[in-house]
């Protein structure tokens, strides 16, 4: 696969929509960039309702540096976490086994300052237009290549 990392920006959205696979080589989201860009700013509430996926997200950002500090798949079960745990980023999927990733969002950021960052694969308009009306910080679109996870992460923290 050819390394190739897309984000854009849709028109009147302050979201970054990150897809692809970011280069290795001369990247700046490399693992001195990512601690020099994202100092305190490592702690990561997962939220994801597949237990591989989640495994998957779980080992890749911890690999790069993040600290994991819990994996939930619920849309209670995010509210809760987030509370409790008080992270900097909560990586959200939308479709949940109990609830919704969005009102999960909306619920979040209401109690605390967390950046929100979807990982879906729904991208419909309406999906699209909820997600940009909670100011996420970013959109990551499924499938992604799960070694390039934490790099597309950055990518949306600091886009």
């Amino acid at each position: 696969m050819s390394p190739s990392l897309e984000l854009t920006r849709r028109a009147g959205s302050p979201m970054l929509f990150a897809s692809g696979n970011p280069p290795d080589q001369g990247s700046p989201y490399d693992k001195t960039s990512r601690e020099a860009a994202l100092p305190g700013q490592r702690r990561v509430l997962i939220v994801e309702d597949e237990a591989v996926v989640a495994m998957n997200i779980d080992s890749a950002l911890a690999e790069a540096g993040f600290e994991i500090l819990d994996i939930v798949d619920t849309e209670q079960g995010a509210i809760d976490a987030a509370r409790r745990l008080n992270p900097d980023i909560v990586l959200m999927d939308i479709t949940l086994r109990e609830g919704n990733g969005i009102s999960a969002a909306k619920r979040i950021q209401q109690q605390q300052n967390a950046k929100i960052i979807f990982l879906s694969g729904n991208s419909d308009p309406r999906t699209l237009a909820d997600a940009h009306a909670i100011k996420a910080a970013g959109f990551i679109l499924k499938p992604f290549v799960t070694e390039r996870l934490a790099k597309l992460v950055l990518a949306a923290m600091t886009g």
